[in-house]
């Protein structure tokens, strides 16, 4: 059920499901119709080739991209776990001009033929009956967005593959499935990364994640509505230590059951207990923690630290931490209870929360412990 075309007299829906292809030497186009016949669409075909290859062996996934939205924005895609290309993703801009890098790509102008005809097969739009186009283009019914196709020579290949395990690694690359009701709003200054993945990367890489946003309300709501629009960095800063919040929930949790199990156990005396807990129940223990658990990467850990000296500089505070886990719990402290100190330093803050926000998403595609349960976000317990 490719396309809705609801008639401007009457407000009918009329479904669109019939797809065929259509090559001359005069034109070349994709037709939408109704089973009748009566309606149909037709679509102009750009790319200058066709393609033979089988639509089913491919998936379609739509994204957006508020950093990387250019004509030339056009990536391999690599996953981990294999060494070959899984797909590329590309904007739909190059399907509608032969004036870009990547006119006679031969691999990839095999992609663009799919992207035709899955994209007219599969995806749901709905148009209005005032539209009396004699050709239309693809971002006529489905708007700016980025393409990605994979391969299922190669998705196959891994166990039970699932896009929503690889959100938050593209997310990292500021791609975010496409909502026609939430557009992604641009909030970091990122030309660095922008040079870097268009100048020398070319290249997609998606991490399998150990947690899918879908799978916990909180997370859920916050990279697919909270992070898409919220333009204060403070604000960000917040929701995405609530992140850490939950986490630090969960560890207290796991331990306490833990714990506990083993005074009931008669292996721990009482004194002990209530002293284990009582350590853990303070939260730059638990954060520790939380960040044993997990991987940040290298590159991620030394900008961090980086950005804080410079904040703690600009305010006059030398910090006496370096462990990671304390380097967070202490900016923490800072944004909660010193804000007016450092509200002023909006570049500094700027820079801090788009590595922090890189941090999180590190943290959750890598934390290994327990499943993170839909424990609401909150403070944490103390006993």
């Amino acid at each position: 059920m490719p396309v809705k075309f609801i008639e401007s007299d009457s407000s009918a829906t009329i479904v669109l499901d019939v797809l065929e292809y259509v090559e001359s030497s005069e034109e070349r186009y994709f037709e939408v119709k109704s089973s009748s016949g009566d309606i149909s669409l037709r679509i102009e075909y750009i790319p200058i080739t066709s393609s033979k290859w089988d639509i089913d062996r491919f998936q379609i996934f739509l994204f957006e991209n508020p950093y990387l939205n250019a004509e030339n924005d056009v990536f391999e895609i690599f996953l981990d776990g294999l060494s070959e290309r899984a797909g590329w993703i590309f904007p739909i801009a190059i399907l509608e001009s032969n004036e870009n890098d990547y006119t006679n790509y031969k691999n990839l102008n095999n992609y663009k033929f799919i992207a035709y005809s899955k994209m007219l097969k599969e995806i749901i739009v709905t148009i209005n009956g005032q539209y009396s186009l004699e050709y239309y283009k693809l971002s006529d019914l489905f708007g700016n967005v980025m393409i990605c196709l994979l391969s299922k020579d190669f998705t196959d290949k891994l166990t039970n593959f699932d896009i929503e395990n690889y959100l938050l690694s593209s997310y990292s690359y500021g791609y975010n499935l496409h909502r026609k009701s939430i557009a992604a709003k641009q909030v970091y200054k990122r030309a660095e990364f922008i040079n870097h993945m268009r100048c020398e990367r070319k290249r997609v890489s998606l991490q399998k994640s150990q947690v899918k946003i879908t799978s916990d309300p909180y997370l859920n709501a916050l990279f697919n509505e909270h992070l898409l629009q919220t333009e204060s960095h403070i604000a960000r800063f917040v929701l995405l230590y609530q992140v850490i919040e939950q986490y630090m929930q969960v560890e207290f949790d796991f331990q306490f059951e833990s714990q506990l199990t083993k005074y009931i156990d008669k292996k721990l005396f009482k004194n002990d207990f209530k002293e284990s807990i009582n350590n853990l129940s303070k939260e730059r223990v638990l954060i520790r923690e939380v960040f044993n658990k997990t991987i940040i990467d290298e590159r991620i850990q030394l900008d961090f630290r980086a950005e804080c000296n410079i904040l703690y500089t600009e305010i006059g505070i030398v910090s006496s931490h370096s462990i990671l886990a304390d380097l967070i719990y202490d900016i923490r402290n800072l944004i909660t209870h010193s804000l007016r100190a450092i509200v002023a330093k909006t570049e500094s803050i700027e820079r801090l929360v788009e590595i922090f926000e890189r941090l999180i998403i590190d943290m959750l595609v890598n934390y290994s412990h327990p499943p993170l349960n839909a424990v609401a976000p909150a403070a944490t317990v103390t006993i």
